[in-house]
């Protein structure tokens, strides 16, 4: 199935990197099992606007600038009004008429790359019992 939109483009389009990294920083995977629920929010230093054409992210504690397809600007604002992953991916289904595996399974790449680009913190919590 050709998705209608390239997960790969969704961020990363242009960006700035800080001159001197922290070397404090640190990368961490977080791989969500049936026993936990993968709580995501967006990192404290980010500021993002919203149009038609997408979105730009700027984050200010690693000055980087991020340019993001109209679905991304989308799993982005979806993320910061605390949305799950399934509920954003349900939605997103729905809006693009494609399958919700497909959407799923693009969104948590998306967040993926969210993530490794610090824009988002991943928490595991093993209580949720599917609150968020």
């Amino acid at each position: 199935m050709q998705r209608l939109w390239d997960p790969g483009c969704l961020a990363n389009i242009s960006h700035k990197e800080s001159p001197t990294p922290s070397s404090h920083d640190t990368f961490f995977s977080t791989h969500a099992t049936e026993r936990t629920h993968a709580v995501y929010e967006v990192s404290t230093g980010v500021r993002s606007t919203r149009s038609e054409d997408g979105g730009i992210v700027l984050d200010i504690e690693h000055g980087q600038m991020f340019r993001l397809n109209p679905v991304g600007a989308l799993i982005l604002e979806s993320l910061a009004k605390g949305r799950a992953d399934r509920e954003i991916a349900k939605e997103i289904s729905q809006q693009y008429s494609i399958g919700e595996e497909s959407a799923t399974a693009d969104v948590r790449e998306f967040l993926k790359s969210l993530e490794e680009h610090k824009l988002i913190h991943v928490h595991q919590n093993e209580n949720s019992c599917g609150r968020r």
